[in-house]
């Protein structure tokens, strides 16, 4: 069972990363984003839909540590 987990979470990992290489690719189109406090000059649509994925990983990588961390039971 561990094999067969461990095989699921690599080719997941693999297809994830091919999908935002090929959107990266693919939208190569320029947008101008409006946030709230600051606005951005024409990027790339893909280089945009990179950033939000790794920053997506990122935070759910700390929030998930973070809730490790807060639910380990006292010894």
């Amino acid at each position: 069972m561990p094999v067969l987990r461990r095989v699921a979470f690599y080719s997941s990992t693999v297809l994830a990363a091919f999908v935002v290489l090929w959107m990266v690719i693919v939208n190569d189109q320029s947008i101008a984003l409006n946030l709230i406090f600051v606005q951005t000059p024409s990027i790339n649509a893909g280089f945009v839909i990179l950033v939000t994925f790794l920053l997506g990983l990122f935070l759910g990588f700390c929030l998930g540590a973070l809730r490790v961390r807060l639910n380990k039971p006292k010894a």
